[in-house]
């Protein structure tokens, strides 16, 4: 692991304990479960370990966010995959509903 990676690695620890401090004197609730860490660009082999109320935040390499789903490389085939599959899915309970 070479140095930059470690400096953004600390800086986006210290981002996250920011975040917990800040969520917590303005009473808001975090959900270290329901986060995610995701790295975008060609490093697939790149770790990276980040922790909330000690627990590690888990690492992903795609996730589906309001509704768009991204990878790592943030190449969209995989949305538009999943918007064609839905598109067909749909259109076949529409063609059961009125047969031709």
């Amino acid at each position: 692991m070479d140095s930059d990676f470690k400096n953004v690695a600390m800086e986006l620890q210290l981002s996250v304990d920011n975040l917990v401090t800040w969520s917590h004197k303005w009473g808001m609730v975090l959900n270290a479960s329901k986060t995610k860490v995701m790295l975008f660009g060609n490093g697939d082999d790149d770790v990276i370990e980040l922790r909330m109320f000690d627990k590690v935040i888990e690492q992903v390499s795609k996730f589906k966010y309001l509704g768009v789903l991204l990878d790592h490389q943030l190449d969209f085939s995989l949305h538009v995959d999943y918007s064609i599959s839905k598109a067909k899915r749909s259109a076949a309970k529409v063609c059961t509903l009125y047969p031709f």
